[in-house]
C-alpha cells in the first residue's frame, strides 16, 4: 500500500491517479519486436528495430533513452535492419551494433557520449564483449563453405585482434563467463563453453545420448550467465512433431524447461519444467525472469524452485520480444511484439514510472498530505467543539437552542432539528445540507 492509499483510507478521500505506460513513446510499430540493452550503470536504455517485418513510422534504428526521465536523448543514424546491439560492460557511453541489409553486413561502435560513430567492425554476426570490454568477440559463418570463424577485434582500433576458422555449424549466442577464460556458446541442439586459449577444451552441458544422436531435451532457445561467472541458466522448447535423425531413428521430443547449470564443472545444480516453451531468461539478482511463448514472464526462485507469474506482455504489449535487466538500477526492461517497450520490477512484476508520472505522482501525494493536514485539523477543532457544546453557541447547520447529549436541537434555515452532537462542527467549517427534510453526512 502507497502513501496516497493510505491517506485515502484514513480519511476516505478519493484521488484518481491515472496509470500510465512507461516507455509508451517508443513506439517502432506493429511487429518490431524491439531488442534491448541497458548501458553499465542503467543509465541508458538502448532500443532496436530488429524485424524485417517492422511497421516503422519513425525509421529503422537504433533510440537511445535517459531511464530517469523516461525521454528519447538521441537516434543513431543507421537505418539498416538491426540484428543485436550491447553496451560495453565496463563503459557506460559504448554501444556496438551490428545491422544488415541486402548486400552487407557490419558492426558499428558508437559513443552516446558524444552521439558519434567511432568506427565500423568489418565483420558481422554473433557478438560479444569481452569480459574487460576491450574486445568484441564475433561468430560469422559461411554457409556455402560450412565453416565458422571466431574473431576478436580491438574496441578503440577496430583492428582484428586473432580469430580462429576451425568451427562447424552455426552458433546462436556466445557470452563470456565472468572471471574465467571459458566462452559460452550455443546452437539450436546445444550449449557448452570454450576455452579461449584451447579451442579443443570445450565442455557440453546437457548431457549426450549416444543412441539417439540428440540431446533429447528440444531446442535451445536462450541462455544467460550470472554476474559472479557461476551459474548458466538455458532454457528449452519441445520440438514439435516427429524427427528422425541419418539412420531412421525416432528423437526424443525434449521437453519446455529451465536448466541451471554450474559454469566451471557444468554440474546439473537445478532444473524446472514448464507447461509453454521460454524464448528468454535474464539473472536478476539471486532469481531468474523468463519470458514463454505464452507471453507470460515469470519470475524462477531457482534456490526454492519456485515458479511465479509477474506479468504478461500480451496485455497491451504483444508477444514478448527481449529482456534487458540492470544489475545496478535492479530494474528488468521487457519489449512486446507491438513496439512497446516498459520498465518493470523483476521481484513482483510492478511497472515503474515515467520522469513525468513521476512528478504528477508526487504531486498528487502532496495535495493528498495537505488535505490529510486540513481534514485532521477539522476533526481535532470539531472534538473540542463538541465536547463544550452549549445552548447559544453556533455550529456549521445554525444556532444550538437546546442540548440533550447524544443530541442537540439546532435552528437550521429550513426550521429546527435534532441532529446528534458528533454530526455538528464549528460554523463556516463544513457545509450544511438537508434532502428531504434529512441531514446530509458530508
Amino acid at each position: 500500500m502507497n502513501k496516497i492509499q493510505k491517506i485515502i483510507l484514513h480519511v476516505g478521500i478519493l484521488i484518481t491517479l491515472t496509470p500510465g505506460s512507461s516507455y509508451a513513446a517508443i513506439n517502432f510499430g506493429l511487429n518490431s519486436s524491439p531488442k534491448l540493452s541497458f548501458s553499465k550503470d542503467g543509465s541508458y536504455l538502448a532500443v532496436a528495430d530488429t524485424s524485417s517485418n517492422s511497421v516503422n513510422n519513425d525509421g529503422r534504428g537504433v533510440a537511445i533513452y535517459d531511464t530517469k526521465t523516461q525521454e528519447k536523448i538521441f537516434k543513431l543514424g543507421n537505418r539498416d535492419l538491426t540484428v543485436n546491439l550491447s553496451f560495453s560492460p565496463t563503459d557506460n557511453n559504448l554501444l556496438i551494433v551490428s545491422h544488415k541489409n541486402r548486400t552487407a553486413c557490419s558492426i558499428s561502435v558508437w559513443d552516446i557520449s558524444t552521439k558519434t560513430q567511432k568506427h565500423d567492425i568489418n565483420d558481422c554476426g554473433v557478438f560479444s564483449f569481452t569480459n574487460d570490454g576491450n574486445e568484441i568477440i564475433v561468430y560469422s559463418h559461411e554457409r556455402s563453405k560450412r565453416k565458422g570463424k571466431l574473431s576478436w577485434w580491438n574496441i578503440n582500433s577496430g583492428e582484428i585482434v586473432k580469430s580462429n576458422e576451425r568451427f562447424r555449424g552455426t552458433l546462436t549466442k556466445i557470452s563470456p563467463i565472468s572471471g574465467s577464460e571459458r566462452l559460452l556458446v550455443s546452437n539450436w541442439s546445444s550449449v557448452g563453453s570454450l576455452d579461449t586459449n584451447d579451442l579443443d577444451n570445450s565442455k557440453k552441458y546437457i548431457p549426450f545420448d549416444p543412441k539417439t544422436k540428440s540431446y533429447g531435451r528440444g531446442r535451445f532457445t536462450d541462455f544467460d550467465v550470472s554476474d559472479d561467472g557461476k551459474l548458466v541458466v538455458v532454457v528449452t522448447e519441445k520440438k514439435i512433431g516427429t524427427t528422425y535423425n541419418s539412420k531412421g531413428e525416432k528423437l526424443k521430443p525434449g521437453i519446455n524447461g529451465l536448466f541451471l547449470f554450474n559454469a566451471a564443472t557444468g554440474e546439473l545444480v537445478q532444473e524446472y519444467t514448464h507447461s509453454s516453451g521460454v524464448r528468454n531468461v535474464k539473472f536478476t539478482g539471486n532469481s531468474i525472469v523468463a519470458a514463454d511463448y505464452n507471453s507470460v514472464i515469470y519470475n524462477w526462485d531457482y534456490k526454492n524452485n519456485s515458479f511465479d507469474k509477474i506479468f504478461s506482455t500480451k496485455e497491451g504489449m504483444g508477444s514478448a520480444a527481449d529482456l534487458s535487466y540492470s544489475p545496478q538500477t535492479k530494474t528488468l526492461a521487457a519489449s512486446g511484439s507491438f513496439g512497446l517497450v516498459k520498465l518493470f520490477e523483476p521481484s513482483n512484476g510492478k511497472e515503474l514510472l515515467s520522469g513525468q508520472e513521476t512528478a504528477l505522482l508526487k504531486q498528487k501525494e502532496a495535495q493528498a498530505e495537505e488535505m490529510f493536514k486540513k481534514e485532521l485539523a477539522l476533526q481535532k477543532g470539531a472534538e473540542a467543539f463538541r465536547n463544550k457544546l452549549e445552548v447559544g453557541d453556533t455550529s456549521h447547520c445554525g444556532l444550538v437552542i437546546e442540548v440533550k447529549p447524544p443530541i442537540a436541537k439546532i435552528q437550521t434555515a429550513i426550521g429546527e432539528h435534532w441532529l446528534k452532537v458528533k454530526q455538528l462542527y464549528p460554523a463556516n467549517t463544513k457545509p450544511c445540507r438537508f434532502v428531504n427534510g434529512i441531514y446530509q453526512d458530508q
